[in-house]
Order: structure tokens, then C-alpha cells, then sequence
């Protein structure tokens, strides 16, 4: 659990510990509303704080968002795990490399938080080829790398590619997407429904 807490965090959330403003955050926005309880009930078990929840309507559609203020869980999570937000600045905690079962947590929290799962069919020199994978998009050509890393070790192996200014990571194909679903997995019902999709696609 707590390795989900510092993936989905870095894929889509905020902290900022900052002793010279007195300012002391921890936030999370998603349209998902299971991905928010998730992480509000794995902060209560994890850390005993109960996030602040809040529902907002943006041109009609939902938004919710939890929050935090704790300069104990901020400075644990900041100095004592080295957990590092912002879309050009995430880092993987080094603890997530160290240990197996943080590492799968990070890498399950980040995907399910940041992904999208591509099914579609591309004609190819008259050739009808199917086209499946999971894609995860960045500006952080660094995190990126860091991620290829962390899935090599569970035996997945991912290209990445830069794309305008952001930096791209795919796993594709069906055997590859069987290895993540089988080694990691999704913990949002919308994941793991679409990623059954994809790997039942034109099978």
C-alpha cells in the first residue's frame, strides 16, 4: 500500500513541504472517484490520517480530490522516503527499487493513476494488425527511464520514445500486457475491465 500511495502520487499528485512558508501539503485530483478511496483508505492504514475529501463539478463533469496537511507525514514522506511530485520532477523513491513488494505497490499505483489502455486495429501494406498496449506519457524523460527500469525487473520489458515535449512509455503486445496484468495489475475496476478488453481483443 504504501508503495501504490507514492506512484499514484507521483503519476497525478502534490506534495509540497516547504519549512520557510510554513506550508505543508499532500493532494490528489482524479474524475476517478475508486482511485481517490483507494488512497484514503490506504492513508488511514498506512499512516493513521484520514484525508480531507472534496467533490467538485468542472463544466458538468466530476472531479474529487483529497487532501492533507501534516508536516510530520509531509517531512516523513519528503526527507524520509525521498518522494518527489511535480509532472517534470517525480522521482521514484529509491525504497520503490529495494524492495519487490514497494516496487510492484509503486508501479500498480503509478498505471492506474497515469495510463490509458490503446485497442485498435491498424491496416498495415494490406495487412489487418492488431494493435493493443498500455501507454504512459510524461515530460519527465528521467521518471520515464526510472519506470522501464522498475518493470524490467518483474521481466517486462517497455519501449519509450519522445513525442512533441513529452516523453512516451508502451508496453504492447499480448503476451507483454499478460505479464503486467499477471506481475502488477490494476486495482480500479476501469483498468482492469479495459485491459481484459484488450487482451480478449480479436483474440
Amino acid at each position: 500500500m504504501k508503495g501504490y500511495i507514492m506512484g499514484a502520487l507521483c503519476a497525478k499528485g502534490h506534495l509540497r513541504y516547504d519549512e520557510k512558508s510554513s506550508i505543508y501539503i499532500i493532494s490528489m485530483e482524479s474524475a476517478n472517484r475508486q482511485l481517490i478511496g483507494l488512497l484514503e483508505d490506504m492513508f488511514g492504514m498506512v499512516f493513521s490520517v484520514k484525508p480531507a475529501f472534496y467533490e467538485k463539478s468542472i463544466n458538468g463533469k466530476k472531479r474529487f480530490l483529497l487532501r492533507i496537511n501534516s508536516k510530520k507525514l509531509c517531512r516523513k514522506l519528503y526527507y524520509g522516503m525521498g518522494l518527489r511530485t511535480g509532472a517534470s520532477t517525480w522521482k521514484i523513491p529509491k525504497i520503490a527499487f529495494a524492495d519487490e513488494e514497494c516496487a510492484k505497490g509503486f508501479l500498480c499505483g503509478y498505471f492506474d493513476a497515469s495510463s490509458y489502455i490503446r485497442i485498435r486495429v491498424r491496416e498495415k501494406k494490406g495487412k489487418r494488425e492488431k494493435i493493443r498496449n498500455i501507454r504512459i506519457v510524461s515530460p519527465n524523460k528521467r521518471g520515464i527511464e526510472s519506470i522501464l527500469r522498475l518493470l524490467s525487473k518483474f521481466g517486462i520489458h517497455a519501449i519509450s520514445y519522445s513525442s512533441g515535449k513529452n516523453f512516451c512509455l508502451d508496453i504492447e503486445g499480448k503476451y507483454k500486457l499478460e505479464l503486467f496484468e499477471k506481475r502488477i495489475g490494476f486495482l480500479t475496476d476501469e483498468k482492469r475491465l479495459r485491459l481484459k478488453d484488450a487482451l480478449s481483443f480479436l483474440s
